[in-house]
């Protein structure tokens, strides 16, 4: 039997032919240009097997966000969730395994052709938004810093990159800006925690990779029901030195530095802070972190 598979693609999606995607996917294609218009595109696919998404981790999050929020509302079994890319950088996509070498629509036809074999996955509930990675304090301010470049991408994110990590080693002005130790209470699964009491580095995550092959979480998926958050406050130079380990799923050491898997977490700022949820970037003081509902995706191996 043919499995059903539906197309939702991200007009706005990074060098996308839509003519050569509804070429590909035949009449189960559906455009979008906005997040808000997601919920409807689904509905407008009707009953599927897969739902294939065109576009980047913004859109793939919009996706998964609308999709949890329909089980949540009918509790229907959902269709599989399956990025392929078509954004600046696709993190989420190479997270689950889609051939990063490969152009979306290669990967579309792949997806089409024949069925593949899904797994679950967690995805996050944050502040009410879906989603599977989160970042504050450094890596909040790192994307908002990408995307003040002229042409984002991931030349430009080496790029700064590259960048952060010279200036964390010599403890230059770019690090010191980047790495600004931000006030914070934590209770985790229920707890009040007394220390840490701030982090330069805080990130949450059902997902290792968090961009350009930095596995800084890789205990996200040591259980299908829980998450993996960090909260640093090593020093940068002490982060520099180790980032050559974590292409290779190393963890961070020494201290000040805490390392968590669980599921629910609570982080207070003293003030209005950004953080980002896969590549959108949100403002607030008080952000709760749950395990959210589970997703099926393909397999591509």
């Amino acid at each position: 039997m043919t499995a059903q598979v539906g197309v939702l693609v991200n007009a706005r999606a990074h060098a996308i032919d839509l003519e050569a995607v509804r070429q590909i996917a035949g009449a189960r294609i559906v455009v979008t240009s906005e997040a808000s218009q997601v919920r409807d595109a689904l509905h407008s696919l009707g009953a599927l097997d897969v739902v294939a998404v065109v576009g980047g981790d913004g859109t793939a999050s919009s996706v998964a966000s609308a999709l949890c929020d329909l089980h949540a509302a009918s509790g229907v079994r959902l269709p599989a969730f399956a990025p392929i890319g078509g954004g600046t950088m696709n993190t989420v996509a190479k997270n689950f395994g889609v051939p990063a070498r490969a152009r979306p629509l290669e990967n579309l036809r792949r997806l089409l052709s024949r069925p593949l074999a899904t797994r679950d996955q967690l995805v996050l509930r944050v502040n009410e938004i879906h989603g599977f990675l989160f970042g504050a304090a450094m890596g909040a301010r790192f994307l908002e810093a990408y995307y003040r470049a002229s042409t984002p991408g991931p030349l430009s994110a080496l790029s700064l990159a590259a960048t952060t990590a010279v200036s964390c080693a010599i403890g230059g002005a770019h690090a010191r800006a980047l790495f600004d130790p931000v006030p914070l209470e934590l209770d985790l699964d229920g707890e009040a925690l007394d220390e840490p009491r701030s982090a330069r580095l805080i990130c949450a995550g059902s997902i290792e990779d968090v961009g350009l092959g930095i596995r800084l979480l890789p205990q996200a998926r040591a259980s299908a029901k829980s998450f993996q958050l960090i909260a640093s406050s090593l020093a940068t130079p002490t982060l520099a030195l180790q980032l050559p380990s974590l292409f290779w799923g190393g963890r961070l050491r020494g201290t000040p530095h805490f390392d968590w898997v669980g599921q629910r977490a609570e982080l207070r700022f003293s003030r209005a802070e950004p953080y980002t949820l896969d590549g959108e970037l949100y403002t607030s003081d008080r952000v709760l972190i749950e395990a959210g509902p589970i997703l099926r995706v393909p397999v591509w191996s």
